[in-house]
């Protein structure tokens, strides 16, 4: 076993189908096969080619991956390399993989060897942004290798396709009882409150009978006058200060020989208050006035 070989099956490889961009077209692909190189450097690889008649080949370096990449991009070198990392390698990087949906390869062939351009297409609009040549090599091209390692890999692709579908299924059977158990509550929901509505409504009505009748209750008793006077003054009292002075100004109005009582008794007391005595001294004085005018005379 060659000495790199251990080393090399850390990780796995990966086949790419490219189409040509050339006057063959599609009808003859090129195929690569990538292979890494070391387990802790993800760039380092060992790209294998050949479009069916002849064998390419490229020894990729992970610090030297900033050189092949357009002079005219916009991308950054990390950016680029992120790039690379996502379409040739097997076991990309997750934060990668968000360039595969508009990273296109083409490939070139000519007398110097394959170029194959890497391009972004965002809504139509290409750019390039970089391009791998690799250069004819006599290389020992294992097609039972390579397509050993696609069927595995469409075995495995297919694997998660069938358990991608079971979880789908299976997360739709879940939403869909869940919808249920929605539109159950909803209408029970519904159900409960109509229920509540109807309830309070006939309390309603039965608090507007009950009001109806103590009115017409009210309205046919009349207010007898031979009611007793703690009865009237309790009354009384229950319309507050405002209607208490009003009713008072009432009763003095209905009760006009209890005014004449009182202003009788007043004109008593001021009639106790003349003093006999003093009518005796003045009477007097006005004889003793009368005899000194006449012995004035």
């Amino acid at each position: 076993m060659h000495p790199d070989q251990g080393e090399r099956e850390m990780r796995p490889t990966k086949i790419l189908r490219v189409a040509r961009s050339d006057e063959r077209g599609s009808d003859q692909p090129v195929v690569l096969h990538v292979q890494p190189t070391a387990a802790t450097i993800p760039l380092n690889l060992a790209i294998a080619a050949t479009d069916g008649a002849d064998s390419f080949g490229l020894t990729l370096k992970d610090s030297k991956a900033k050189t092949l990449k357009d002079p005219a991009s916009e991308l950054s070198d990390d950016d680029w390399k992120a790039v690379l990392r996502a379409v040739l390698l097997a076991d990309p990087p997750p934060e990668d993989l968000r360039w595969l949906p508009t990273v296109q390869l083409s490939a070139l062939v000519n007398n110097d060897g394959i170029a194959i351009t890497v391009r972004e297409d965002v809504g139509g609009i290409r750019r390039r942004l970089g391009a791998l040549t690799l250069a004819p090599q006599e290389l020992e091209i294992e097609l039972w290798d390579w397509l050993d390692r696609v069927c595995r890999d469409r075995e495995a692709a297919e694997t998660r396709c069938r358990r991608a579908e079971k979880d789908a299924l299976e997360a739709r059977a879940k939403l869909e009882a869940l919808e249920r158990q929605v539109q159950d509550l909803s209408q029970a929901k519904k159900k409960h409150e109509d229920a509540l509505i109807l309830q309070f409504q006939h309390l309603l009505n039965q608090k507007k009978k009950r009001i109806r009748e103590l009115s017409r209750g009210a309205a046919a008793t009349p207010l007898s006058p031979d009611l007793p006077a703690a009865a009237v003054s309790g009354r009384k009292r229950k319309q507050g200060d405002a209607g208490d002075d009003g009713d008072e100004d009432d009763r003095e109005e209905e009760d006009p020989a209890g005014d004449s009582d009182v202003e009788m008794e007043a004109a008593g007391d001021r009639l106790e208050l003349v003093d006999p005595d003093a009518e005796d001294r003045h009477t007097t004085d006005g004889e003793a006035t009368t005899d000194d005018d006449d012995d004035e005379l």
